[in-house]
């Protein structure tokens, strides 16, 4: 074929008209003609959820906080209490090996108010959040400075604190909802139990109020009102 036949058979130019519809900015201002429509359903789906009534439901995992005081002073505990619900919790619900979050939701956090061992470890007061690695024969509990984080997923073990090892023991019939207590007090000792399924594992924590009360009858002596009653009935 010739060019001037070529000619006869090829498209026709574009307009302006039609080429400026293909403008960036053109196509700009046609969405904005539908704006005010977009804008006015906005409005309606805001007042719509605004206007439905706000239901208060049981959570699946409710939150449980535990004061208890220990030695001269304290171990308080936040967590969230997880159930089976038809589950198997450890090689299940919770994988072997991995860190957990010694709970449900946000981390397990402990405070102490004084400074305590574990594990022979030196912990200084203060909050920590509590952490551990399951496995079938031995459990490793994780005190980490980080009590902000959400579950595991943002857990560096640069600031990991104490790791403890600990022996668990198998129950003989299955606890549905995971439970951290305080078990075991004395005046210088306390075990954290966790129990859950048919797992159980504590968690030794030791303290020294000796040292503690012998520093406040030393400050005390040096006043007017020395307590010479509670001393004596400390010593004695």
């Amino acid at each position: 074929m010739n060019g001037r036949a070529a000619g006869l058979f090829a498209a026709p130019p574009k307009s302006p008209a039609r080429q400026l519809q293909h403008w960036p900015f053109v196509r700009i201002f046609d969405a904005m003609k539908y704006a005010p429509q977009l804008l006015a359903a906005g409005l309606l789906l805001a007042a719509t959820a605004q206007a439905q009534t706000r239901l208060t439901i049981p959570p699946l995992s409710p939150t449980t906080r535990i004061h208890q005081n220990f030695s001269t002073s304290y171990i308080d505990l936040t967590y969230s209490r997880p159930s089976l619900r038809g589950r198997t919790a450890f090689g299940g619900v919770v994988p072997n090996g991995t860190v957990w979050r010694l709970g449900a939701n946000t981390i397990t956090k402990v405070r102490f108010g004084e400074e305590v061992k574990i594990g022979g470890q030196t912990v200084p007061a203060g909050a920590y959040a509590l952490l551990a690695i399951p496995d079938a024969k031995e459990w490793t509990f994780v005190l980490n400075r980080d009590t902000a984080q959400w579950g595991t997923y943002e857990y560096k073990q640069v600031l990991d604190v104490v790791r403890v090892q600990a022996k668990p023991t198998k129950l003989a019939a299955p606890i549905e909802t995971m439970g951290l207590t305080v078990e075991n007090l004395r005046p210088a000792s306390a075990d954290l139990v966790l129990a859950w399924d048919r797992t159980q594992v504590a968690l030794p924590i030791t303290a020294d109020p000796d040292r503690v009360v012998m520093a406040q009858i030393e400050q005390a002596m040096k006043g007017d009102k020395k307590p010479y009653v509670q001393a004596a009935q400390y010593y004695y």
